[in-house]
């Protein structure tokens, strides 16, 4: 996995008290919690996923006081109709702190470096026969280095409900640099691995946008191949890619044989 780290354009010194806004949220969300069974049980399973995954860990105890802190306020988003999360919680990087800014004010965009969405799919015309997939929780596959935990503080609750700090490990879905980090990422994995799957560097050049990816070939082999290195590749950079879909059933059959042999 690639490591990171938040790009600022000010000192972290700026940032005002930050926890009285978390706390609040918290306490918000509690009664949420308890007044529906159903989210309570959503909510728990995402971030009991976040913790185990190490995407996200406990304050140790005799943790060093830092006044560069930021604390990140969070809700959940529930999608039902998806078929693998259906609540998402979604971190609130601009919310002010008591100086007025935020994590957000005091951090870099960066450049867009997604291909224009024109581009993308008449680069795919290109091929006869095509696949997708899709970068799972891309932007949690890249770590954020130590040094900026601290800028990603959450509150949770522990096994009997009492208020526990967190930092967050990995980059953050609702901070300003996101799309630019993972991005910045990919091109480097490129540079790095490429030319052990040069199959697969057109569709990370050519045929992404945000987390999507599309590959294509004029025969089934090398579509085959194609994705296959693609896997290769993204999996040497700690990403791992799922929902493969074809133009051809032969096609996607034949890929996931390849991708996911008995």
């Amino acid at each position: 996995m690639y490591i990171v780290k938040i790009p600022l354009r000010e000192s972290p010194a700026t940032l005002g008290e930050s926890y009285n806004v978390a706390h609040q949220c918290l306490l918000h969300l509690q009664r949420r919690l308890m007044r529906d069974g159903n989210y309570r049980k959503l909510y728990n399973k995402f971030m009991t996923e976040y913790d185990k995954m190490n995407h996200m860990r406990r304050l140790p105890e005799n943790y060093p006081s830092n006044n560069k802190t930021y604390y990140l306020p969070y809700h959940g988003v529930l999608n039902p109709g998806s078929s693998t999360t259906k609540l998402r919680v979604v971190f609130n990087g601009s919310s002010p702190s008591s100086a007025g800014l935020s994590l957000n004010d005091i951090m870099h965009r960066g450049a867009n470096l997604n291909p224009d969405i024109i581009d993308v799919p008449i680069w795919i015309r290109k091929h006869r026969y095509l696949f997708s997939t899709d970068i799972t929780k891309m932007y949690r596959q890249i770590l954020v280095h130590q040094d900026d935990w601290d800028l990603q503080r959450i509150l949770w609750m522990d096994e009997q409900g009492n208020e526990v700090i967190y930092q967050l490990t990995t980059v953050t879905y609702g901070t300003r640099a996101p799309p630019f980090l993972a991005v910045q990422t990919l091109l480097q994995l490129i540079q790095d691995e490429g030319d052990n799957y040069p199959l697969a560097i057109p569709s990370l050049k050519y045929g992404r946008y945000v987390d999507d990816i599309f590959g294509g070939a004029d025969n089934l082999s090398q579509l085959v191949e194609t994705a296959t290195q693609l896997r290769d590749l993204c999996m040497a950079g700690g990403f791992l890619l799922a929902k493969w879909h074809s133009t051809n059933e032969e096609v996607i059959t034949a890929i996931k044989a390849q991708l996911n042999p008995e």
